[in-house]
């Protein structure tokens, strides 16, 4: 029973102890430079081992850990995204931290960390394991936006991401409590069959107390929607993908939105499934809210790297409305959305570091203007 927990929490452990090595080989490189080179080899070759670690697994769907940790084909998907979006952003950022000046051989372990977060997330088949990884991302996160420490904007960006993540994190956690309080589980496996029970019997106590359930579910949705940066809980995302270092806001864009993704899946399929019809309404609204704030608020936007914020908020708009449809399809709809999302947007943020105007990288609209005739490959990549 063990090893078979171990096992399929392989790649989880493999990641920490890979992590836990190479942020060893960074502190004792006596030269810099080499420092930061070798660790961010050796995070790539991590990332890259970890994904065939995973495709080695079988598919079916595996609980361990006392059914507190699950392995299946819709968490291996997420997880491969995951770490490729991951080993791309780590690619992206080699380059542009030097230009920038700060080029820490800490930034490739906070990336490999904060995917072992998301990862944690996706397998998770408990709320308290789940709200463990949403933790140990967001850490990691605050860190890399305010990695320039030496510049007030990205300092700022972070604060305010710091803040109100840890706001979020707090109604996560509250609404957990709440759910505890009346189902007196945290165990998605056990609130699936208590719920379905519920409804199968109108007169039952735990019938009466769904709608203090619901409550609980405001909460936690409402900290979820904060990590999917779903309207009206998207107000930093503008601000912190402006603040934030390009290759880092990449990664959010992609890597993060993934694991919430995969975060709000977990938590809509299986335990709450039997209440769908109660709360579908509430995603529903997050949803038109999202498409309608992200494509509106996109329109006045002068900076690039706020309109992708804005671009974000439209895009989970309408992964959300997948979801509203319940069901096997709608998931697959998501799944299909999200990765398609996240290899366009990842394809974005290789254009822009790639571009140049007037020995500078571009940071708004207007420097788009004529790129044609200086890069007419990379706006050709970005026009399509």
């Amino acid at each position: 029973m063990i090893m078979e927990s171990m096992t399929i929490a392989l790649p989880e452990i493999f990641l920490a102890l890979s992590g836990i090595v190479i942020l060893l080989v960074g502190l004792f490189t006596d030269d810099r430079k080499k420092a930061i080179t070798r660790v961010r080899q050796l995070v790539m070759l991590a990332l890259g081992v970890a994904v065939i670690i995973i495709l080695d697994m079988p598919s079916a769907r595996i609980n361990g850990f006392n059914s507190f940790y699950v392995s299946d084909a819709f968490g291996q998907l997420i997880k491969i995204l995951m770490l490729l979006g991951a080993l791309v952003c780590v690619l992206m950022g080699r380059d542009y931290f030097k230009t920038m000046d700060c080029d820490r051989f800490e930034i490739p372990i906070l990336y490999l960390f904060a995917t072992l977060g998301g990862m944690v997330i996706v397998s998770a088949n408990d709320f308290l394991p789940l709200y463990l990884g949403v933790e140990l991302q967001a850490l990691s996160l605050y860190t890399l936006i305010a990695v320039r420490r030496e510049s007030a904007i990205p300092s700022e960006a972070g604060l305010k991401y710091f803040v109100l993540g840890a706001l979020s994190s707090g109604f996560i956690l509250y609404g957990i409590s709440l759910v505890y309080g009346f189902a007196g589980s945290t165990h998605f496996e056990n609130l699936a069959q208590t719920f379905a029970m519920a409804n199968m019997r109108a007169g039952d106590v735990m019938h009466q107390s769904n709608i203090g359930v619901l409550l609980a579910l405001v909460f936690v949705f409402a900290g979820m929607a904060f990590k999917l940066s779903a309207a009206p809980f998207h107000m930093w995302t503008p601000d912190v993908y402006h603040g934030a270092p390009t290759p880092v806001v990449a990664y959010m864009a992609t890597v993060s939105k993934i694991a919430a993704v995969g975060l709000i899946m977990r938590v809509i399929v299986n335990p709450f499934n039997g209440l769908a019809y109660d709360y579908v309404q509430i995603i529903a609204v997050l949803s038109v809210l999202s498409m309608v704030v992200g494509s509106f608020g996109g329109l006045v936007q002068i900076d690039l790297k706020r309109l992708m914020g804005y671009s974000a908020i439209a895009n989970i708009g309408f992964i959300l409305l997948a979801l509203v449809a319940l069901g096997e399809n709608g998931v697959t709809s998501a799944l299909l959305y999200v990765t398609i999302y996240a290899i366009t947007t990842l394809g974005i943020f290789g254009v822009i570091l790639c571009m140049r105007q007037k020995d500078r990288l571009v940071s708004e609209i207007s420097d788009l203007q004529g790129i044609s005739s200086v890069h007419p490959v990379l706006a050709l990549c970005m026009a399509i």
